[in-house]
């Protein structure tokens, strides 16, 4: 695993999902999934845990040392018997954005500007303090995506969750060459840890719930 003095995959999925104009999180709910679903592609890198039967199986319960990813872990280890991925992502998914905000925030990355419209309706945006950060995260990423490296798990795992989470557009705008590659990576079992089952996973959440999204916009509005 990558040394803990560098960024998360998490926190390499929020920084590319930022627009760069106004700092609003790109695909909303289903990034919010994607980032938890970046925790369990980290672990599984680490060889901390393993999908069997399409359930998230703890196979090293030592701490990784970075706090976040070791929350999760122990969070699957108290558990006490196999988890499936979707209710583990949507239980997850809960703490993920603001984690990851006041992590970048206080490393000086981005600004947390949120506030309540109204004083009640919540308005999230976090514009880039640091663009050479980001920059140096796309970098790495457009030598996998662009430039067919390989080699690289943590860049190409960080191209299959943008998929995941519907961001090939946000990252890589009209360049479908480039969004074929996402959904390559995607479909890959990337280094063969079991990576490309926690990307399943992700996708199968996002998707259920954009549809359930999608159902509950037609019934409000009596379609």
């Amino acid at each position: 695993m990558r040394g803990m003095t560098s960024r998360t995959l998490p926190e390499d999925l929020f920084l590319l999902a930022l627009d760069d104009e106004d700092g609003k999180l790109h695909s909303g709910d289903a990034v919010v999934l994607g980032l938890a679903g970046a925790e369990l592609t980290e672990l599984a890198l680490a060889d901390r845990i393993a999908f069997e039967d399409k359930k998230i199986v703890v196979t090293d319960a030592k701490p990784v040392g970075d706090a976040a990813l070791d929350s999760a872990l122990a969070g699957l280890v108290e558990k006490g018997e196999p988890v499936k991925p979707a209710s583990w992502l949507n239980k997850a998914k809960k703490h993920t954005r603001d984690t990851y905000a006041d992590r970048l925030s206080n490393a000086g990355v981005i600004e947390d500007n949120s506030k309540k419209v109204l004083g009640l309706i919540p308005v999230h945006r976090f514009p880039v303090k640091d663009a050479a950060a980001k920059a140096e995260v796309k970098a790495r990423l457009d030598k996998v995506v662009l430039g067919g490296a390989e080699g690289d798990d943590r860049a190409a795992a960080l191209g299959a969750l943008l998929h995941a989470c519907k961001l090939g557009k946000h990252v890589y705008g009209g360049d479908s060459d480039a969004r074929a590659r996402l959904k390559e990576l995607a479909s890959d079992d990337i280094a063969a840890k079991g990576v490309s089952q926690a990307l399943a996973a992700i996708n199968a959440a996002v998707t259920a719930t954009v549809v359930a999204a999608v159902v509950s916009s037609q019934a409000a509005s009596g379609q």
